[in-house]
């Protein structure tokens, strides 16, 4: 399938004032002219209307049950407006999701105006209060907390646990218990093949790293279950593909055609045994493992490893195999870059977690 979305051509400029849902604002904002890796969107972003810079927020409220709550009330416009910096962190962070260690107003100026920061309610939509407020002491000073190499890795944000992922087709995945304490896991369901990835920010792009936790559960078919794809150029839709097939080995793929590697060894399936699809009831049988993926792309002939741990056990590689180069629509050239993780089911259900 064909990563490549439109917006990743051009740099487009907000508008003042325009009124965009969320994924066009945080599509947009991932692609102007500044580092997206010093950025993690929330719910809204920082913009310029009548001479000032609000955070924006996205012109819904959060979704119940999430702890979040984006429209202001006098009581809180008056904490945002007079109180201390960390009164304002504390709301601002307990009820928005937002901290000071990722935004910073880098430009005092624009233009000769003078910049303040606000955040701005919206009208119906809010609860009483809809006037800006002065938070422009709340932005962190000096370097930004240092940015992950994927975002929401734990699919745990909340108001959007999907927040920074995007389904490239097929269902979205259902909610499972976390596989090694976190709150939550995602579900890949085998009655749909979907394709989930994200847009990745490495510190170097062409030396990469990336690691999750992953169990493969109940499936139809034979043949090729679970994929994790690391792609180096989205517009032939070329990258490498770790893969697992319907009797547990581990490999890669090289084209079409699935190439196992003896040294990776084979997984034991996870069993929903009462059909509700979890892997946590009485009777249920739960094998997660923890993957590592490895990419170098500054040799003369690019290559990659794969490391996987014992069943049900962090931070263990036992099994590992390297130097390996098999890859799907075409090898990376020297001096490729890592932009894109994807993980893919065929007819099988599949958890995917903590992904960093």
């Amino acid at each position: 399938m064909n990563k490549n979305l439109d917006f990743r051509f051009s740099i487009r400029p907000i508008p003042q004032g325009e009124a965009l849902t969320f994924a066009e604002l945080e599509e947009r904002c991932r692609h102007n002219d500044f580092a997206p890796s010093a950025v993690i969107l929330h719910h809204g972003l920082v913009g310029r209307k009548e001479g000032h810079d609000y955070i924006y927020d996205s012109g819904y409220n959060a979704p119940a049950g999430d702890g979040l709550d984006y429209m202001l009330d006098t009581t809180e416009a008056a904490t945002l407006n007079s109180t201390s910096v960390t009164a304002k962190e504390s709301l601002l962070n307990s009820e928005m999701g937002l901290t000071n260690t990722r935004f910073k107003i880098t430009a005092p100026e624009y233009h000769g105006a003078t910049w303040a920061t606000a955040y701005r309610g919206y009208g119906a939509a809010s609860q009483g209060y809809t006037d800006p407020v002065n938070i422009s002491d709340w932005p962190g000073s000096g370097a930004l907390a240092t940015a992950p190499i994927v975002r929401n890795g734990q699919f745990e944000f909340r108001g959007n646990r999907l927040r920074c992922w995007y389904v490239f087709s097929g269902s979205v995945p259902l909610d499972h218990p976390g596989l090694n304490g976190t709150t939550k896991a995602i579900r890949l369901a085998s009655t749909s093949n979907t394709e989930i990835g994200q847009w990745m920010s490495p510190a170097n792009p062409s030396q990469v790293t990336i690691h999750c936790l992953f169990a493969v559960g109940n499936f139809t078919g034979t043949g090729v279950k679970f994929q994790m794809q690391v792609y180096h150029n989205e517009i032939s839709s070329s990258y490498l593909a770790f893969a697992i097939n319907d009797a547990g080995q581990l490999g890669y793929m090289s084209g079409s055609t699935f190439v196992a590697v003896p040294a990776l060894g084979t997984i034991a399936f996870s069993n929903d045994a009462n059909g509700d699809g979890d892997y946590v009831d009485a009777g249920d049988t739960l094998n997660w493992y923890q993957l590592r993926i490895t990419v170098d792309y500054t040799t003369a002939t690019p290559s990659f490893s794969i490391a996987r741990g014992v069943v049900n056990t962090p931070s263990d590689y036992t099994f590992s195999a390297a130097g390996l180069a098999g890859w799907v629509n075409g090898a990376p050239p020297t001096g490729s870059k890592a932009g894109l993780v994807n993980f893919a089911n065929t007819t099988a259900n599949v958890l995917v977690d903590e992904v960093w």
